[in-house]
């Protein structure tokens, strides 16, 4: 890579042109007359010592530059304010020879003819043209960036897929608070998407509330058959950054995810695909809450396993080697959500440490536990109300029972978590279970040991009537008081219930 100065007139213009071109690896030919003597104490004193090591090459005139050594080989790349081409939509290489005219008048025309590309550095409107030293500095500067980027591997695309209920919500939330943490890192994460009818996640988050990841938009807008919402996050695939999205939506969905894989490739990415897997029975437990809570499913669990069997839920193998088929990703990372498992106990460390972050300390961490689970006795009187007949109900009871004040999980699974349930999931999922290992934690033990073991169960104790009367009566009295919304004047009084005190 050279800098050619043609007949520059002003002497400290040419030493800092020199050394400048010393710090970027670049030699450096003056083509004569200059508009100063030779040994100029502006030129010394600008180049200070960065000429000594590579001393410029003169040539008396520009005939005597085109027929010298130095200009065998690249092209010439005159830079102009009346380029059409910016310096940063052409491809510049090691072996290019960059021409930078006089201060006053420029190149004349033979030399622009002789030149293979004619580029410009982007001004802002009203500005005229830069320093010659300064634009030389930001030529070299973005030659040396496009060189360095082509020697380094394609930046990743981190999609993060789940699976649900693997603290993903926590996950999104912290992903949406660091944007600015995780840019400074290198990775890109979208948060704002209001234009395309989604939101603006980090305002979301700031406020304590959750999504279901920055990649939500993409999966609704798949179900509804536009694949354009994808051309919304092109903005943000810069080529140089690593995105990371995140949607526990996608899990059961490879179609989708094939599609979002390879609109990415095609951009130049590496595709990084990024899963958590509970154990089957914690899967399957903490799925059929949440269908008994969002979906009203009114069954039991051996019911859901029955279910949801098409859509192979808790048939992780299948699924991960269904998307590896689809996908083809350069990389597919299995963790195991368990705390034993997870880095230092916790999963944002773990997360940060999938994500290779240096400096995990930047990275703040909400500030409370997101998305729990309402009480048990809350979930047994969703699961025995008629969502048609009691709808209404059941929403107030969602509503006003989301945030409970300790945390049930555990008590949920025990509650469960029958035999008749333990024998479900030996039966069902033993086949998954040893292709999962085998494929996916052959080469960790501890972690093949674990997934391998199915936990004792206990007997089933159902919840009296009363006991679910008693909590949902403490739930509704502990939620914070609602205005009472003022009735309009043509809205038609509701009648009374009609049913017995029991069922109310």
């Amino acid at each position: 890579m050279r800098l050619v100065l043609y007949q520059p007139e002003i002497a400290g213009n040419v030493g800092a042109a020199i050394r400048t071109a010393a710090c970027f690896g670049a030699q450096v030919d003056i083509v004569e007359p200059c508009g100063f003597p030779a040994g100029d104490r502006a030129l010394k004193r600008a180049a200070m010592d960065y000429g000594d090591g590579a001393p410029p090459v003169r040539h008396v005139s520009w005939a005597s530059f085109l027929k010298s050594p130095e200009r065998s080989g690249g092209r010439l790349i005159l830079l102009s304010t009346r380029a059409d081409r910016t310096i940063f939509d052409a491809q510049l290489t090691d072996e290019d020879l960059f021409i930078i005219g006089q201060e006053s008048a420029g190149v004349p025309p033979e030399v622009r003819a002789a030149c293979a590309l004619t580029l410009k550095i982007p001004l802002s409107d009203g500005a005229r043209s830069l320093n010659s030293a300064t634009a030389a500095a930001i030529t070299l500067a973005e030659a040396r960036r496009q060189e360095a980027r082509r020697g380094a591997a394609p930046p990743r695309l981190i999609f993060h897929i789940g699976h649900p209920k693997t603290a993903t919500s926590y996950l999104q939330q912290a992903i949406a608070l660091n944007e600015p943490a995780l840019c400074g890192a290198g990775i890109r994460a979208p948060v704002r998407f209001r234009h395309i009818g989604d939101h603006d996640h980090r305002a979301l988050a700031a406020a304590g509330l959750t999504t279901s990841g920055n990649a939500q938009p993409i999966f609704f807008a798949f179900e509804r058959g536009d694949g354009s919402v994808l051309d919304a996050y092109a903005p943000y695939a810069d080529g140089e950054r690593d995105l990371l999205l995140s949607s526990e939506l996608f899990f059961y969905y490879p179609q989708f995810v094939e599609i979002v894989a390879n609109y990415f490739r095609a951009l130049g990415y590496r595709i990084e695909i990024v899963c958590y897997l509970p154990r089957y029975e914690r899967a399957l437990i903490t799925g059929f809450v949440q269908n008994v809570r969002n979906h009203a499913f009114q069954n039991g669990v051996v019911d859901f396993i029955e279910t949801t069997r098409a859509h192979r839920y808790c048939r992780f193998a299948a699924v991960l080697d269904d998307i590896e088929a689809r996908c083809a990703p350069d990389k597919i990372v299995v963790r195991t959500f368990d705390r034993e498992f997870l880095n230092q106990g916790d999963i944002l460390m773990d997360f940060l440490d999938v994500l290779d972050i240096r400096n995990p300390s930047a990275i703040e961490a909400p500030e409370r536990r997101i998305n729990e689970s309402p009480p048990l006795e809350v979930i047994e009187a969703l699961r025995r109300l008629d969502p048609k007949r009691y709808a209404r109900l059941r929403r107030a009871i969602i509503k006003r029972t989301a945030a409970p004040g300790r945390p049930e999980s555990s008590r949920i699974f025990q509650h469960y978590y029958t035999p008749e349930v333990k024998a479900a999931v030996e039966r069902e999922f033993a086949e998954d279970r040893r292709a999962l290992i085998s494929k996916w934690f052959a080469d960790q033990p501890e972690v093949a040991d674990f997934w391998r073991t199915i936990p004792a169960a206990a007997e089933e104790s159902p919840l009296s009537d009363y006991e679910l009367r008693r909590a949902l009566t403490d739930a509704f009295a502990a939620a914070p008081a609602r205005r009472a919304r003022k009735e309009r004047s043509d809205e038609p009084v509701a009648a009374p219930p009609t049913e017995p005190d029991h069922e109310r």
